[in-house]
């Protein structure tokens, strides 16, 4: 259990946690390799043939790269045994979905990352948010790369200067609205391999770079209970004809399945029509669990 108790007790009171060194270095290597299949290192966007990349040139970042990768190393920071052990003990129920996941890439010198503090729930819940038990959305920024001051740390606040304080949406977005945030902030500086959890409530931003060379890799995702269904910032089966989702389902275990929303094993779904047809389409799936307890 790589999150102990007293982090967990640390993230009810304030909203976030950081745990640095979080990913073991063969976890970390294997998820950094697997980046680079979509995202080029620094050297290879700054120096090599920097006209190669020209959308990263022109947004900075691009982090609606959504969904499962080819490889094991990003899907398996997402399934993360310790990762979801600490969702079922926070949101209180081991019926949890993976609600996101894509990547982003800062490259230094392309853009302008310094944010206004903002909440997230703007497109993962259609109501409020409510930030207690089974109603908590509890997203996830994995760091690929070491986070140094010059490297756009993100910025967060405790929620103990703001629970409870429902924003002035007509101010939405300004910085005139709680420029006491900027003065309160805990900036992420960690090294590579270290995540931060926090929550719909938690303000938090994006800083500026200070520097015009390097880059930060950066993975986001996140859970919630599965029986809320208007929380929710993916829909995996629309991903279901992508070779990287195939690929996934078919090596995946039955839980890693089950926190895409895939139906358990025991599940009344299972007659013989849907094993075998399930079976067809995923020919090296092995369907054993799923015929034993059917």
């Amino acid at each position: 259990m790589r999150i102990t108790d007293e982090q967990v007790e640390f993230y009810l009171e304030h909203g976030y946690l950081i745990v640095e060194d979080f990913l073991g270095a063969d976890e970390l290597q294997a998820a950094r390799e697997n980046f680079h299949h979509y995202y080029p290192t620094w050297e290879e966007f700054a120096k090599a043939a920097p006209e190669r990349y020209p959308h990263l040139q022109r947004f900075g970042h691009a982090s609606e790269l959504d969904g499962f990768f080819l490889g094991d190393g990003l899907n398996a920071v997402v399934t993360h045994p310790d990762i979801v052990d600490f969702m079922v003990r926070v949101i209180g129920t081991s019926d949890i979905v993976l609600e996101q996941s894509h990547l982003m890439a800062k490259y230094a010198g392309t853009g302008d990352f310094d944010q206004k503090y903002h909440l997230d729930f703007g497109d993962h819940t259609l109501t409020y948010p409510r930030d207690d038990g089974t109603y908590r959305i509890i997203p996830v920024i994995a760091y690929y790369t070491d986070v140094t001051e010059e490297l756009g740390p993100t910025g967060v606040v405790s929620q103990m200067l703001t629970k409870g304080e429902i924003p002035n949406f007509a101010t939405w977005g300004l910085r005139t609205e709680r420029v006491e945030l900027y003065d309160a902030q805990v900036k992420v500086i960690a090294p590579a391999g270290s995540i931060l959890l926090y929550g719909m409530q938690t303000w938090h931003r994006g800083t500026p770079f200070l520097t015009d060379t390097g880059c930060r890799f950066a993975h986001f995702f996140g859970y919630r209970a599965r029986e809320h269904a208007w929380q929710g910032n993916n829909g995996w089966p629309g991903q279901g004809p992508r070779k990287e989702m195939q690929d996934f389902l078919t090596r995946a275990s039955v839980r890693q399945r089950e926190l895409l929303g895939f139906p358990s094993s025991g599940h009344d779904f299972w007659n013989e029509e849907t094993l075998k047809g399930t079976g067809e389409r995923y020919p090296d799936m092995d369907m054993t669990p799923y015929r034993s307890a059917a």
